[in-house]
């Protein structure tokens, strides 16, 4: 798929504030901790020769360098106004998007003693718009629709060549929620969890931690696009929500059916995607037994599994709940002492492993609400 955005020239708010009235293109802010980063073209420093987008931090005050794309549209007199309706989208309405792919370079000697015992050190954000909303006004976000993606680029590996970043539909996260994890795709059943973003930010983490080298530091951001995997898997997760509305104060029983289609047994940890403070359980039907993040082996066919959701008594009517279960084989787990990653997982081609997550696309969800 073709780059969301042109680093042949700077496009910035004040570009397209240039540009006749009524024009939506993708354009590139700073952010970093203070904001302040300088964005500039890095002449023929592109991965391929070509021209790429340069981020600078220029002082440690300013931290590290990180970068917005949003979508924004020309007033023809010089500023910008947020997108409305189908334009507010970073994709065209109908192009078919599960990954996003981009590639970064830092120079040689940046993080490259921590990056070997890092939890998280870079985080894409991601913000979406529920396209049932759509009216005259700005499309930004919906549904407390912003979630992060929290990386490990081993930059120790790397030592100044460029990373390849590949990100799939699971974060690792979603704002104020603190207890859980979210489910695989949670823009559903609006639409696909990339095709309903609104705008991204690629940022370096903790923003103002030891950089390990001298300022001015520079980040190179090339190719940023999104790709369409299409990806088959010998599992697959079904499950039934037997009631439209979920009781407070009682347990709902979900029934999820996990089929192993291939002829050979596969190992793999079964776990749920939920809040927490909404008190899910995956029971083994087979012993009764609660499970999760646990390492099970699936015989060929179908094993039956259970999610019990019990809500609590005080919980809001009306709220609305996502809960998910997904299988990792061993095969697409998250590798062990910061090997490389199946660049069709998470991330990434190179020098790069997944957060702490589950990562496997093998996943199912329902969503109900509160009664």
């Amino acid at each position: 798929m073709d780059s969301l955005i042109s680093f042949s020239q700077l496009q910035t708010k004040d570009w397209l504030g240039k540009q006749p009235k009524g024009t939506a293109e993708c354009v590139v802010m700073p952010k970093g901790d203070s904001g302040a980063d300088e964005l500039s073209i890095a002449r023929g420093q592109g991965r391929t020769g070509g021209d790429c987008l340069a981020v600078t931090s220029a002082t440690s005050q300013q931290g590290l360098p990180g970068m917005w794309i949003a979508k924004y549209v020309s007033n023809g007199r010089g500023a910008t106004m947020n997108a409305s309706n189908d334009r507010g989208y970073l994709l065209p309405r109908g192009v078919k998007a599960n990954r996003l792919s981009f590639w970064l370079r830092f120079p040689a000697g940046f993080r490259e003693q921590s990056s070997a015992k890092a939890a998280v050190n870079f985080i894409v954000g991601t913000y979406h718009y529920d396209p049932g909303r759509l009216g005259n006004g700005p499309v930004v976000e919906s549904n407390n629709w912003h979630f992060y993606h929290q990386l490990i680029l081993r930059h120790d590996q790397a030592k100044g060549e460029w990373i390849h970043v590949v990100v799939n539909e699971l974060p690792q996260h979603q704002r104020g929620v603190s207890k859980g994890f979210p489910v695989a795709n949670p823009t559903q059943p609006a639409g696909n969890y990339w095709e309903l973003a609104t705008r991204i930010y690629l940022d370096c983490h903790p923003y103002m931690s030891e950089a390990e080298m001298e300022h001015p530091i520079t980040m190179l951001v090339d190719d940023v696009a999104f790709e369409y995997v299409e990806a088959t898997h010998q599992v697959q997760i079904e499950m039934k929500l037997p009631v439209p509305v979920i009781p407070r104060g009682k347990t709902t029983r979900i029934p999820v059916l996990v089929t192993n289609s291939g002829y050979k047994p596969i190992t793999g940890t079964i776990g749920h995607r939920s809040r927490y403070s909404w008190t899910p359980i995956l029971v083994d039907r087979s012993t009764d037994r609660a499970i999760h993040r646990q390492q099970v082996t699936l015989a060929p066919g179908v094993t039956n599994y259970e999610l019990q959701i019990t809500p609590k008594q005080d919980m809001k009517v009306g709220t609305a709940m996502q809960h998910g279960v997904v299988f990792v084989p061993d095969t697409e787990a998250r590798p062990k002492n910061h090997s490389h990653a199946d660049p069709n997982v998470q991330i990434s081609a190179n020098y790069g492993v997944t957060g702490p997550s589950d990562c496997s696309p093998v996943h199912a969800a329902v969503r109900a609400i509160v009664e």
